[in-house]
């Protein structure tokens, strides 16, 4: 037996075995890293689900009693979402856009304290996923996936609650975070092409409001922009901010 040999095998062949265990191993540790990986996606994905489900029966009472004329337009959002350590300003223009209409007022006026307490449950919980979804806490794929037409209309139908009852009442900057959410909901909604191509309807007590309008016409520029848009919102949380 020669110094290049042991067991009657030559060195290379002894670094090959070798090498050929590191790889091996290596393929071991990664499935069970991925199999670790795809159990915590799942449950987050879980809980991410009760979380909704807890605040259903409050969104039921949102779309059955409050009246539809509290639905604001999406004139009424500022076109420059709040980042969450910076409020934006608004021009003269702005501010006269999302400003209340009388009808508006006199629905507001109408809600009794049990269903600002719905409205208050249901933006607190919207508050709560949405800071998942911008700390990567949660897949924004699956969340924006399965939740992004509730998003925009509860939006939609709780924004002027927010803003004018809860928030101005009580001061300080209540659940600015669906401002963000908002937009990055239809974000992921104009760059899937079947969403875009049909409306968006918000149903609430007293009637139904087109809140997005179907796109039927639209640039390969604009839909690359559009897909782009999504998967930077997909992919970095830092765009919902």
């Amino acid at each position: 037996m020669t110094a290049d040999t042991f067991l009657a095998l030559p060195s290379v062949a002894w670094t090959a075995l070798q090498a050929l265990f590191v790889l091996v191993t290596g393929l071991l540790i990664y499935m069970q890293v991925r199999a670790a990986t795809r159990g915590f996606q799942f449950d987050s994905i879980r809980n991410m689900q009760a979380m909704v489900e807890d605040s259903l029966l409050q969104r039921r009472i949102v779309f059955a009693e409050f009246p539809i004329e509290l639905a604001a337009s999406s004139q009424q959002f500022p076109r420059r979402p709040p980042s969450r350590s910076v409020a934006y300003g608004m021009s003269a223009e702005e501010q006269a856009n999302v400003a209340t209409t009388p009808e508006q007022e006199a629905a507001l006026r109408s809600l009794t304290d049990v269903q600002v307490q719905s409205a208050r449950a249901v933006i607190n919980a919207l508050n709560d996923l949405g800071q998942l979804a911008e700390d990567g806490y949660i897949d924004r794929q699956v969340f924006f996936g399965k939740y992004h037409e509730m998003i925009i209309r509860l939006c939609h139908a709780l924004e002027l609650v927010r803003r004018e009852v809860i928030e101005k009442n009580e001061g300080g900057n209540y659940g600015q975070r669906l401002l963000r959410i908002r937009r990055a909901a239809i974000t992921y909604h104009n760059g899937t092409p079947k969403h875009r191509a049909r409306p968006l309807k918000l149903t609430m007590r007293g009637g139904e409001k087109v809140i997005i309008s179907p796109i039927e016409k639209s640039s390969l520029r604009q839909r690359m922009a559009w897909a782009l848009q999504k998967q930077l919102t997909l992919r970095w949380p830092h765009r919902l901010r």
